[in-house]
């Protein structure tokens, strides 16, 4: 396992690792192994399984870590993923609201996974799924995004607080968002590469039109206000979508909220349904 980690034998036997993730992030450290405990969807009994690897990080840096979160829980299709390791075709998650910190947020590997709503194939490629982005809109107007820009190279990541478009299809959506709030709003200068404004969400833009990003074969994630822009500081808000240095997309989990998603492993689909989390 120490060499499917990228790792290398260290003093006393050790494995001395180093992973990098999709936006950038870095973890380095030891590798270990413990039995880890699951509660059962069907019976909420206990399910114990050993041996299953994971990193000890030593040094972590990048946007998928920060002083509240304690580690990364790997869902990929690699032999490192936790899911890989239990031997499980299909999971999922669900990610309430994140304004409330909703109680009912949830991630289920196996059988009792939840995988329903509306599909999209995904493609592996570096121990990540990728979709393919079809396009975006801003309620009732698509937006007329180059189609050189539109590509395959779309992944979900849980460890990314915001979405990361390539640039060409960011600057279109960016100047409609502008254009929507011009003579409502006051545009600052406060965080590099984000659209920012002065303002409260849940006031200023609460009637803002649902931005829908658009996957092959009908499957699209919705975002209202509270899932596009996020409350950065006391008196300003910033989109939660910028522009990536590669033609990657990535979605972040602010965008996720109130959404169920789902993998069938086997199938090669992903499932997007908007739910509340509790019912999921």
């Amino acid at each position: 396992m120490c060499g499917v980690y990228g790792g290398k034998q260290g003093d006393k036997g050790k494995c001395l690792y180093k992973s990098k993730f999709p936006d950038q992030s870095v973890s380095m450290g030891t590798l270990g192994r413990d039995t880890l405990q699951f509660t059962t969807t069907s019976d909420n009994g206990k399910m114990r399984v050993p041996m299953i690897a994971f990193g000890c990080g030593t040094h972590n840096a990048g946007g998928g870590f920060g002083d509240e979160y304690s580690g990364i829980l790997g869902l990929g299709p690699g032999e490192t993923s936790l899911v890989r390791q239990i031997g499980s075709s299909q999971f999922s998650f669900c990610i309430g609201s994140l304004i409330i910190n909703d109680p009912y947020s949830h991630l289920i590997i196996g059988d009792g996974a939840t995988i329903e709503g509306n599909p999209t194939p995904f493609e592996i490629y570096q121990d990540s799924y990728y979709v393919k982005l079809d396009g975006i809109s801003i309620g009732d107007k698509q937006l007329a995004i180059d189609r050189k820009v539109i590509t395959n190279s779309v992944t979900f990541d849980l460890r990314t607080p915001t979405t990361y478009l390539p640039k060409g299809a960011y600057e279109v959506l960016s100047a409609e968002v502008t254009r929507l709030n011009q003579g409502k709003l006051e545009l600052v200068d406060m965080v590099s590469d984000r659209l920012c404004f002065l303002g409260h969400v849940s006031e200023d833009v609460k009637y803002f039109p649902d931005v829908r990003i658009q996957f092959s074969e009908g499957a699209c994630l919705a975002l209202p206000p509270e899932s596009l822009f996020d409350q950065t500081f006391g008196d300003a808000f910033c989109m939660t979508i910028e522009s990536s240095e590669k033609d990657l997309t990535i979605i972040g989990f602010f965008a996720m909220q109130n959404y169920n998603v789902g993998f069938d492993l086997v199938e090669k689909q992903m499932y997007l349904e908007y739910v509340e989390c509790e019912i999921a």
